[in-house]
This record gives C-alpha cells, structure tokens and sequence, in this order.
C-alpha cells in the first residue's frame, strides 16, 4: 500500500461521487439508473454477410445477445445481408448506437452511403460485476488532537468494468487505542462522520506510551446496477518522526455507521479538538483555614458570623 500524507483527490475511472465535508447535507442511496449521456459508446462495426436477406429486407445480425459489460471490448462486428439482387459493401456501411436512461438495452443503426437506415438490431449490456478497490493508507502528523477529513476517495481508488456513476459511503471505523485514555489528551470523540456518510473525521493523536494509532475506515461502494464491493483502508498517527512509526495494536472498539446512535463517534468535526470542561470553583472545603472564601475564626472578645 502506498503511505499518502495528503489529501490529493485521486482521479477516479468511471466514478462520479458527491463528496461533501463533515456536517453536509444527506444525500438519497444510490440510484442504478444513470443518464444516457454517462455511459459509454461501445463503437461496433459493421461488415457485410455472406448470403442474401429473405424477405427483401436488409437484416443486421448482433454478435451476441447479451454481453457482459467486462466483455464489450471483445464484441464481434454486426453482420449485414442484403436482400437478394442488392450489393452490401463494407465501405458504405455505418453504425450508430441508442442509449436509453434507465436501460440496459443498446439498439444499433445501420444506415448505408446515402445515411438511409438499413437495419437494426439490439444487445443487452449486462452488469453482475462489482466495481475493483484498490485501498491506500494515509498518515497524520502533527498529533495535535485535532481532527482530519477523510473522504472515500481519500480512502479508496475505485475502478469499475462498466460506466455510469459509482456511489461510495462510509460503513465503519475502527481504532486500535481506546477513547480518551492514558497520554492521548484527553479529547472525545475521536471518530466523527458527516451527514451523508462520504466524509470520516479522526483525530490525530496517539496515546505516549504506545506506539502510534492506526483508524481503519470500512468503505462500501456500489456501481449502477447495484453491486457492491466493501473493503478498508488505513489511518495513521505515527507516535513520533524518529521511527517509532504507528503500528496496528490490534482493534480496540469499532463503530458501525449504520447505527447514529452509537455512542463511540460524533457528528461534529470542527477541526479543533474538544477542549474539557474546566474544573469547578474551589468550595469552602477546598480552602484551608483562613484562605479566600472563609469566614475568619471569631477569638474572644471580637465578632463572629452574624
């Protein structure tokens, strides 16, 4: 894995995500339908067929039916037979393709030199693959308690075999160092999430006598036709930059993002750590005798507490 010490934005292969800061507006699930406009041509040929068309009519033969979406790339030109007493000739020939929203139908034209339509015929592009994640590990330094954004694309490269958009969201965080324990600070929360579930805040600290805090982020992303595909990345708080670098201790608590009720994380990620509350004003017990809040001790002869 590679170690990112930025937040560079990836560039994404046939993904389109809405990421938002912590405390965005929610955004609806993942729809599976996508606009004609986002999916890509598949750019068939066509080439003339030996025979002649029963019928008198041209006719336009698919390569297949139905094709899987990782297996476009492979498709065999449409075949094309004159009808009978008329010449096909693979120079006049050209195809253009219909997308319709909402559909995994793809209708192809064949017109001929004079931009006439010839014939047509139909494939279905079929989607049952995942989208591939390819995870990264991202380092925070300084351990200033305060808190970082990290989002799915911070996260994770998503590549999917089909095009359209794909939707990613946090479900998970993890931490390999108690909330709020001995030499981190004393700073809770230390995971917070953003409304729409694309953006994790964590903190960057690390408990003094440990060796450094590893967050791990359970991301789930899902393309089109809704397949899924979760997987998880890596968060670290070296304990210090003389090479004592964040080592995974094992996981002391996880959050699970689905549940907002769970108490292990917040919803506000301010960038500044969560200062205690100061301590209460000294009682009269705190004082000892004869200091600030008293009442002098009364002697013989001179007033007391009226």
């Amino acid at each position: 894995m590679d170690r990112k010490s930025s937040f560079k934005v990836l560039e994404w292969v046939g993904l389109a995500l809405w990421l938002g800061a912590c405390n965005a507006s929610h955004s609806p699930s993942p729809n599976p339908s996508a606009a004609a406009s986002e999916r890509r041509m598949l750019a068939l040929t066509a080439e003339c067929a030996a025979g002649s068309a029963a019928g008198g009519s041209w006719v336009c033969t698919a390569p297949s039916s139905t094709v899987a979406c990782e297996d476009v790339a492979d498709l065999q030109p449409i075949r094309v037979q004159a009808p009978a007493g008329t010449t096909c000739d693979n120079g006049d020939l050209r195809v253009t393709e219909d997308v319709q929203a909402g559909s995994s139908v793809r209708t192809f034209t064949v017109s001929g030199e004079s931009g006439a339509t010839l014939c047509r015929t139909t494939i279905d592009i079929v989607d049952e693959a995942p989208p591939v994640l390819q995870t990264h590990t991202i380092g925070l330094w300084p351990p200033n308690h305060k808190f970082h954004d990290i989002a799915v694309e911070d996260c994770v490269t998503a590549v999917d075999a089909c095009d359209g958009k794909l939707r990613g969201e946090f479900i998970w965080a993890s931490s390999d160092e108690p909330i709020d324990d001995i030499g981190d600070g004393h700073h809770s929360p230390d995971i917070g999430l953003s409304a729409n579930h694309r953006t994790v805040c964590v903190r960057s600290e690390r408990q003094g006598p440990k060796d450094g805090r590893v967050y791990k982020l359970g991301v789930r992303v899902v393309d089109r036709s809704g397949n899924a595909v979760e997987g998880e990345c890596a968060v670290i708080v070296d304990h210090d930059k003389r090479g004592v670098v964040g080592a995974d201790s094992g996981e002391k608590y996880r959050v699970t993002f689905a549940n907002d009720s769970d108490a292990g994380f917040g919803v506000a990620c301010t960038g500044a750590p969560d200062e205690p509350p100061p301590p209460p004003p000294p009682t009269d017990e705190d004082q000892p005798d004869g200091g600030p809040g008293d009442e002098p001790d009364p002697v013989d002869g001179g007033p007391g507490p009226t």
